[in-house]
């Protein structure tokens, strides 16, 4: 009789245990720090303004050229 009480008691406890720790609610969880994105080679070279420039300047030097073939 002592070894079933003994038994019943240690089940009942485990039990208990386990019931309290696998219901149990969850903390929150901090999120994750994340780096903003490097910015693009387009922005480090200052975006359509600076590509336009870029461009115009090119075709300035191209249309002003004398250049007559071979």
């Amino acid at each position: 009789m002592k070894k079933l009480l003994f038994l019943l008691t240690a089940f009942t406890t485990l039990f208990f245990i386990t019931a309290s720790t696998a219901y149990s609610i969850p903390c929150k969880q901090k999120a994750p720090v994340t780096k903003p994105p490097a910015p693009t080679l387009y922005e480090q070279l200052g975006g359509e303004p600076a590509v336009d420039a870029a461009v115009k300047g090119f075709y300035d030097k191209v249309l002003a050229d004398d250049f007559q073939g071979c």
